[in-house]
């Protein structure tokens, strides 16, 4: 009688053909790895979030203006923009941006958003982020049928925690500009 053959105890495993994965030692260095380079980004991608976030609402104010000026001329009248409530419902007088702005034609002259009368142009929403805050004394604009800004220059302080980032600045022609200059942001106030 013949016996069943046994395997030969001394022969090393034959290694298994198309074997794949990861042992647990290299998954726990690619993890590892993957949470250096997550926390090297995560403080520059905070950095860009918020560039972006200013240079947005700075080409937002930018435009409210270019939109009210350029209206201002084509419609022979005058044209306001001014803080409002992030609605259609009127201008504030306490020059705090951050809550929305409205711009319309002040088609009775009186410098008042009236709904039946005025023609309403854009209405901005709240500003998340940041403050924007205007000179004092000065809290709307107001541009007349030859497209000039009346009144002394109008500085919208654009603040983030307190201290101002920019600033969008318009002089009585009616030219709107960004202010970025550090050493010219740090003469003006911001709410704390």
């Amino acid at each position: 009688m013949s016996q069943p053959a046994r395997p030969p105890t001394d022969l090393a495993p034959l290694p298994r053909r198309g074997q794949r994965g990861l042992t647990l030692i290299e998954l726990l260095m690619v993890l590892a790895l993957l949470g250096l380079l997550t926390g090297l980004a995560l403080p520059a991608f905070s950095a860009l979030r918020e560039r972006s976030g200013l240079a947005a609402i700075q080409n937002e104010l930018l435009a409210s203006l270019a939109l009210a000026r350029s209206e201002a001329i084509r419609s022979r009248r005058s044209v306001l923009v001014c803080p409002g409530d992030g609605e259609a419902t009127g201008c504030r007088d306490d020059g705090l941006w951050h809550a929305g702005w409205m711009s319309f034609v002040d088609e009775d002259g009186n410098h008042r958003y009236d709904p039946g009368g005025d023609r309403l142009l854009e209405v901005h929403g709240p500003v998340q982020g940041l403050q924007l805050v205007s000179t004092a004394g000065r809290p709307r604009v107001r541009y007349t049928a030859d497209g000039l800004s009346t009144g002394s220059n109008l500085s919208l302080r654009v603040c983030r925690r307190g201290e101002a980032v920019s600033a969008v600045v318009l002089n009585n022609s009616g030219r709107a500009r960004v202010e970025r200059d550090p050493r010219d942001l740090a003469r003006l106030d911001c709410p704390r």
